[in-house]
């Protein structure tokens, strides 16, 4: 009797299917008895006295930011950084904030930015400090998208003023975002 070559490839593709689908068969069941086991396992009642607490991960150390030009350096994630007119963006981790040198029309006294935060109509408060050398102002308005967190941190290093500010969307965006500001030094 002859088979058409098509006949022939048809058969030997059921023949290949009909075996694959058996050994994939005995894997699953194989898995199957794998995971019952370990089910067993876990079902067994266990001392809570023997049972040790997991070990937290170690707070990673914060990674230094050097920003050649302005002479500066602040610590915090790793953050990427470009240069902008007179001041740097950092951002990277949800973060995102600006360092430089002050404009001309920026509050120069903390008086000065205590009374230019309200043209930002603040809801709260949640930080107005008089620094040793400078300010640190966070607050929360309302705005059309939601919540905003100021944060506005002045310093003078090495004679030199700085502002590290950011708009946040968030209070833990912008708590983060002070401390790293708050670490400004000089280079």
């Amino acid at each position: 009797m002859h088979r058409s070559p098509l006949a022939l490839c048809a058969a030997l593709l059921l023949l290949s299917s009909a075996t694959s689908l058996a050994a994939e068969k005995k894997a699953v069941s194989k898995d199957a008895k794998v995971d019952a086991k370990a089910e067993a396992k876990t079902d067994a009642k266990v001392d809570p006295k023997s049972v040790k607490p997991e070990a937290k991960p170690a707070e990673p150390k914060g990674v230094v930011h050097k920003l050649e030009k302005l002479g500066l350096k602040l610590e915090g994630p790793k953050l990427k950084s470009r240069e902008g007119d007179g001041h740097w963006t950092l951002e990277g981790d949800g973060l995102m904030f600006t360092v430089g040198k002050p404009s001309d029309f920026a509050p120069k006294t903390y008086e000065e930015a205590k009374g230019a935060k309200a043209d930002y109509s603040p809801e709260h408060v949640t930080k107005e400090e008089k620094l040793e050398d400078g300010w640190n102002i966070q607050f929360e308005n309302r705005g059309a998208m939601g919540s905003n967190y100021f944060v506005w941190i002045r310093r003078t290093i090495g004679g030199t003023p700085f502002i590290c500010e950011t708009t946040a969307s968030s209070a833990e965006q912008a708590s983060k975002i002070a401390k790293i500001c708050l670490s400004m030094a000089k280079l």
